[in-house]
């Protein structure tokens, strides 16, 4: 359903409340009349109780109208204004989460963290922290957009952008641990192309989904603008 605007909402209040006064006019004066009307001078004093009748009621039709709108689009310009900070918070959040996999992605690749024991240590460090964030922008996700149909598209490409990178946190982790347990195996980043590319090519899918995710990330930021308060 489309959302009608303030001045749109106005405009009908306006044609409903002279609408009003329309009919009322109409019908008192029908009723207040003496028949035949042509036989009987026009009598200023009725006319002027009724038209004076006809707009105090519309002014007080008008009066709590015009505040219940007047609120009710203020609330709907919070809610609103809300939705478009809370949506550039998690969308600023998911690219800082991108860059930390792809440095997670750096340093699982690195020749010289082999049976280095601190390094091992960061990239696990690295890995849970992703892990955590993840999991804390899902809450948050749903918190502010799970209950919302119109920011639906936003919140499901979110909450699959962040199962995504959680995902490609987990496998890195795991191919820091294969590549630990077996050092003489290459894990350069510009060796893909070699004998060892069965072994190299999880870190090669790996690779290539933080780059899909760049793409899921710029749809996200288009889905964000339609959140934005005009």
């Amino acid at each position: 359903m489309t959302k009608k605007t303030l001045e749109e909402k106005i405009k009908q209040v306006g044609f409903w409340t002279f609408g009003g006064i329309f009919w009322y006019l109409a019908i008192a004066f029908f009723l207040k009349s003496n028949y035949p009307i042509y036989d009987y001078d026009f009598n200023r004093s009725i006319a002027y109780d009724v038209i004076k009748d006809a707009l105090t009621l519309a002014a007080a039709f008008l009066a709590p109208v015009a505040a219940f709108i007047l609120f009710s689009d203020w609330r709907v310009q919070h809610i609103e204004k809300r939705k478009e900070q809370e949506s550039e918070v998690i969308l600023s959040r998911i690219n800082i989460l991108l860059e930390k996999l792809a440095q997670l992605y750096v340093s699982v690749c690195r020749d010289e963290n082999i049976n280095n024991e601190a390094a091992s240590l960061d990239i696990v460090k690295q890995e849970f922290l992703i892990t955590l964030e993840c999991i804390a922008l899902e809450k948050i996700t749903e918190k502010s957009f799970g209950p919302d149909s119109e920011a639906k598209d936003f919140y499901n490409a979110s909450k699959k952008i962040l199962k995504e990178i959680n995902q490609i946190g987990k496998k890195l982790k795991e191919d820091e641990d294969f590549f630990q347990r077996y050092p003489l195996l290459e894990k350069n980043i510009d060796r893909f192309g070699d004998s060892r590319e069965s072994y190299l090519s999880r870190l090669k899918r790996q690779r290539e989904s933080i780059e899909s995710l760049s793409l899921e990330i710029s749809n996200l930021t288009e889905l964000s603008k339609g959140l934005r308060v005009l």
